[in-house]
């Protein structure tokens, strides 16, 4: 019968280096999971909308380091009234499955960029005949977000019935 001599040397020697082998991808993965998954948003983080119009929204991505794709797992809150003028934030928020969480946030600006429609009453041109009274006929004023603004027009101008000319009337 033979004997076998063990060599406890070279067996600790393997053990060790099985343990680190082993360890070293344990703490690699560690590291990764403890980064925040990264958002992406679709289209400009500012948007500027012209009131009455509509927001379409343009999403985002998520991508994590070790739980790959998480686009689906994005929560979008937020309101935006585009009937009304202002700054609207869109918030996205995602978190992996170790709970590392990643936010974002776009910025609607609604603005009123449409200058308002300005119509006369009465005829552009009117003739008169010297000491003849003139009738100022005024003018229709609407805007698209301010509605009837007709009250706010400004009349520049004046006509001399004495005197042969022409007389512009200017509405601002």
């Amino acid at each position: 019968m033979k004997h076998y001599k063990l060599n406890f040397k070279f067996l600790s020697l393997l053990l060790v280096c099985a343990i680190i082998m082993i360890s070293i991808p344990v703490q690699s993965i560690m590291a990764s999971a403890s980064k925040t998954p990264m958002i992406t948003l679709n289209g400009n983080n500012e948007i500027t909308l012209e009131v009455g119009t509509s927001y379409a929204e343009e999403g985002a991505i998520a991508l994590d380091d070790v739980d790959g794709d998480l686009s689906e797992d994005i929560v979008i809150s937020g309101d935006i009234d585009t009937s009304v003028l202002g700054d609207y934030t869109i918030y996205y928020e995602v978190s992996d499955m170790d709970g590392n969480t990643a936010e974002e946030t776009r910025v609607i600006h609604v603005v009123d960029t449409t200058s308002p429609m300005l119509a006369l009453n009465g005829e552009e041109d009117v003739e008169l005949t010297i000491g003849d009274t003139y009738t100022e006929e005024g003018a229709l004023a609407i805007d698209n977000y301010d509605g009837d603004i007709s009250d706010n027009i400004e009349k520049v101008g004046t006509v001399d019935n004495t005197n042969l000319g022409e007389y512009p009337i200017n509405y601002l």
